[in-house]
């Protein structure tokens, strides 16, 4: 194989791998650029050439704690290191970097190799992780902070409520550990990732009976902190729209 289609082939693969890869010389300056890095950095391959690294692959690192630098100072490959690259349009972009240095037959180094991987979506899909985790969580919350209260108020006062309440009271337990549940459950399905799709499962809810189940999650609560008020200002609220 010549030499010219030896270089034709590899420009073919390096153009074609789905990461950034790019080479700097020993001074710092890019010599190679493939299309990855043009797509990452919005820079072409011919105003990339040549010009400073720190100028197209620019972060916060650059400075004092180049990787480059620091492979140039010990000799010790990196990767996986994760940095914002600052594009040309002055966006801030997750990315993976790996690098190490090319040597010459002497063992001096002449240059380096870069590897540079977009994370974006691996860190929207966490941020939606870590967001779904938190609403999760204050979601629970709610139902056993209903259930602990009721529970209190019935240990404190059974011998003094009325059938009809303690009842009342005993159903919003019932259906707040079923949400409750049903939470963990959830939870639990998220967590196996079987799949990447979202299901809805619709139901038809009574919206009275929904808001009665609030106000009476809330009622212990709304005592304690004095704002019954509020719980008989939903309570109208919920009245008229019944």
């Amino acid at each position: 194989m010549s030499n010219h289609v030896s270089s034709h082939f590899c420009h073919l693969i390096l153009d074609n791998i789905p990461v950034a890869v790019v080479t700097i010389d020993a001074d710092f300056n890019i010599t190679s650029f493939n299309n990855p890095a043009e797509d990452l950095t919005g820079y072409s391959a011919s105003e990339a050439i040549g010009k400073s690294c720190s100028e197209i692959l620019h972060s916060k690192r650059c400075n004092s704690e180049s990787p480059l630098k620091k492979i140039k100072e010990v000799g010790v490959p990196t990767s996986g290191i994760e940095i914002e690259l600052i594009n040309r349009y002055d966006e801030h972009l997750p990315v993976r970097l790996s690098a190490a240095s090319i040597e010459d037959d002497d063992g001096a180094v002449i240059g380096f190799l870069e590897i540079i991987e977009d994370i974006s979506r691996e860190k929207s899909l966490e941020r939606e992780k870590n967001n779904f985790q938190n609403m999760l969580a204050h979601d629970m919350k709610s139902p056993l902070v209903a259930i602990l209260g009721l529970t209190k108020r019935i240990r404190e006062h059974h011998e003094d409520m009325s059938a009809d309440k303690l009842d009342t009271y005993c159903k919003t337990i019932k259906n707040s550990g079923e949400q409750l549940e049903s939470l963990v459950l959830e939870f639990l399905e998220f967590s196996r990732q079987v799949t990447d799709k979202v299901k809805l499962n619709l139901e038809e809810v009574d919206l009275p009976e929904l808001l009665d189940q609030l106000i009476l999650r809330c009622q212990p609560q709304a005592s304690e902190k004095g704002s019954t008020d509020m719980v008989n200002t939903v309570n109208n609220k919920q009245l008229s729209i019944a």
